[in-house]
């Protein structure tokens, strides 16, 4: 921003001590003084420069108006400038005691909180952690929807790909909860169900570490009582289907699972193609509605839709943990995860991860990585037969005696 004065000029077409310039209802002042001319614009500060910062100005009327002119549009962009920087200035200053003003309140409600209800502080403490976790989550949900519309191809990781997901399977709870905690002291709207449903009630994200351990718990054993249906199907045909190829594989799983061991991935291997025939009774297209909702209650899906829904989303559960299960080994994350995220992850493919150990569980995961490796969006179904059977006689002491090899 270039500053200019008049020097060396006392008389500009005659003998004039102080020059005015109207330009545009704007006011230049330029006035003499010892030290050299002061430059300043009305409603703002002048500001003195030394003389030898800046040019002399010509002895003619015209020169000197059409410097003047120059230096009025210089000091109303500085005007301007000020003008602006004192806006923000304030709104900042605006924001900050607003943000302290809130902080203190919070802090002053959560003592009196914890003097009144001990147990009520312990609720609040719980939801304001899920809160910020879930609007951390709701973040990365918004920039990775936004990078996907844009261009569907781009890459994601896994940890976005499992944030999306939890978004769109936790949206029902989440869509009443939100405006809830928004309102002032919508926490206490929250206290009632909260204490009494918190598993119906709140998404994963405000689940403390003791109560997922039980809840993972309650959800395998609920879907458990479904794996009787799907093994059952697989023993009917055993005995009954037409081809004896397929009566022996069949037999050699349904064996293996009976006398309480795991089948080998070598073994489910041949039972792949049996998934993939069109008048296949594994294949999901021509099975019966009771097996369809055996499997979405393996998947955690709900079973209260059309057969065709079923399908739709069996299939798309199926193809997002091939897609999770490909990121795992390409960002080499199988010893990375937390602790919690394997748990997470091993039961969305129908292990009870919360009665396992962290390594009897990445024990598992591991062997799971294995088999889907060579598995494509034509082997859903044999990945939500394949989810049932290594899952239903797995323990820690099956992880300690190393059954996978």
């Amino acid at each position: 921003m270039a500053y200019y004065t008049l020097t060396g000029c006392n008389k500009v077409g005659g003998n004039l001590k102080r020059v005015i310039v109207l330009c545009s209802t704007r006011k230049l002042f330029l006035r003499h003084a010892k030290t050299g001319w002061h430059t300043g614009l009305s409603g703002a500060r002048s500001t003195l420069f030394r003389n030898d910062h800046f040019p002399t100005v010509p002895l003619n009327n015209n020169a000197a108006l059409t410097f003047a002119y120059q230096t009025t549009l210089n000091c109303e962009r500085i005007s301007l400038q000020h003008r602006n920087f004192s806006a923000s200035t304030q709104c900042l200053s605006l924001k900050r005691d607003s943000k302290n003003f809130v902080t203190k309140l919070a802090y002053k409600f959560d003592d009196w909180l914890a003097s009144v209800s001990p147990a009520g502080k312990k609720y609040a403490d719980m939801l304001t952690a899920g809160a910020r976790v879930l609007w951390a989550d709701l973040k990365i949900y918004f920039v990775v929807r936004n990078r996907l519309r844009m261009d569907p191809n781009a890459h994601t990781t896994y940890n976005e790909e499992m944030v999306v997901h939890s978004t769109n399977r936790d949206f029902i709870k989440m869509a009443p909860l939100l405006p809830i905690l928004m309102m002032p002291f919508g926490f206490f709207l929250l206290i009632l169900p909260v204490s009494l449903f918190p598993r119906y009630v709140l998404p994963l994200s405000f689940w403390t570490k003791s109560q997922r351990i039980t809840f993972f718990q309650q959800i395998h054993q609920e879907r458990a009582l479904y794996y009787g249906i799907i093994l059952n199907h697989m023993n009917y045909h055993k005995l009954n289907y037409p081809n004896p190829n397929t009566r022996y594989i069949l037999d050699d799983i349904c064996n293996t699972i009976t006398t309480g061991s795991i089948p080998t991935n070598f073994l489910l291997k041949s039972f792949k193609p049996l998934c993939k025939a069109m008048e296949s009774p594994f294949n999901l297209d021509n099975t019966v509605n009771v097996l369809l909702s055996a499997f979405c209650r393996t998947v955690m899906v709900s079973p209260y839709q059309p057969s065709p829904w079923k399908c739709h989303r069996l299939r798309k559960n199926a193809n997002l943990i091939l897609s999770l299960d490909d990121k795992i080994r390409k960002e080499n994350l199988l010893h990375k995860l937390s602790h919690g995220d394997i748990k997470i992850a091993t039961l969305m493919r129908g292990l009870n991860s919360a009665a396992l150990s962290y390594e009897a569980n990445v024990y598992w995961l591991e062997n799971w990585l294995k088999l889907s490796q060579n598995c494509d969006g034509g082997d859903v179904w044999f990945l939500l037969h394949a989810m049932v059977l290594l899952s239903t006689n797995y323990t820690e002491l099956k992880y300690k005696r190393k059954v996978f090899g």
